[in-house]
């Protein structure tokens, strides 16, 4: 089943802002003709996004902007170079080796995209670095040494399917733990919330309880008056009658 126009930019969007632009400006998919958007596949990129890391940067952050960006070149040159030879269909299941298709594809198109940006004055190499790095958080420190100019494909993918599986696992199990930490942290506060709230309604209920008390002891207090007034009236009143007659 061909993917819609809409389930394309939304997946490139949800995946990379720039590749959501682009192809919403130009129609250009980096997205293999027979690659499928799946629920599996949708699920994964969500969680993908959950693992980004806003804070990395590169161990060559502190080099000049002219050898940042020539570091962006080789990791550019190194990945076409993966792309062209495939070395991760070598080591890797049909299904993995789609996924690294997929995303040597998009990490190409985003680093071309990158380097145009490079000469712009507020170009920011930091962020720049991040976006190519949460393309997929998981796989990212597997892939830092594209950006070095001597690279053992070879040594790179071999075992690479297993030990991104692992990484993976891990990194979902952090964030599990993360979330279910934070949930309980929502829970715990809305507790102390309630009760804070049931101990002010209990004051308030407790005030007004009090206060009706107070009231009716006021009302009693006066009925007494009142009627303690009216027997001295009444008792001045017979004394008056008595030495009349």
């Amino acid at each position: 089943m061909k993917n819609t126009k809409i389930e394309i930019y939304n997946f490139l969007n949800i995946t990379d802002r720039r590749l959501g632009r682009l192809y919403k400006y130009t129609g250009f998919s980096p997205l293999p003709k027979d690659f499928q958007i799946t629920t599996e596949k949708i699920k994964k990129r969500i969680i993908l996004n959950e693992l980004k890391n806003e804070n990395i940067l590169p161990s060559f952050y502190l080099e000049d902007k002219k050898n940042i960006k020539k570091r962006f070149k080789i990791s550019l040159k190194n990945a076409k170079k993966v792309k062209k030879h495939e070395f991760f269909a070598k080591n890797s299941s049909k299904k993995f080796a789609e996924e690294m298709e997929t995303y040597f594809e998009m990490r190409i198109t985003i680093t071309e995209q990158i380097l145009k940006d490079f000469k712009n004055h507020d170009f920011n190499e930091a962020m720049a670095y991040q976006e190519l790095y949460n393309l997929d958080p998981v796989l990212a420190p597997f892939m830092e040494v594209l950006f070095a100019d001597k690279v053992d494909f070879e040594t790179l993918f071999e075992n690479l399917e297993k030990d991104y599986h692992a990484s993976y696992l891990e990194k979902v199990k952090t964030l599990e733990k993360k979330q279910n930490k934070e949930i309980e942290q929502k829970k715990k506060l809305e507790n102390q919330q309630n009760l804070a709230k049931n101990l002010e309604n209990s004051k308030k209920t407790r005030k007004k309880v009090e206060k009706i008390n107070q009231n009716a002891k006021d009302s009693e207090n006066k009925k007494d008056a009142k009627m303690v007034k009216e027997k001295i009236k009444k008792s001045k009143t017979d004394n008056k009658n008595k030495e009349k007659s």
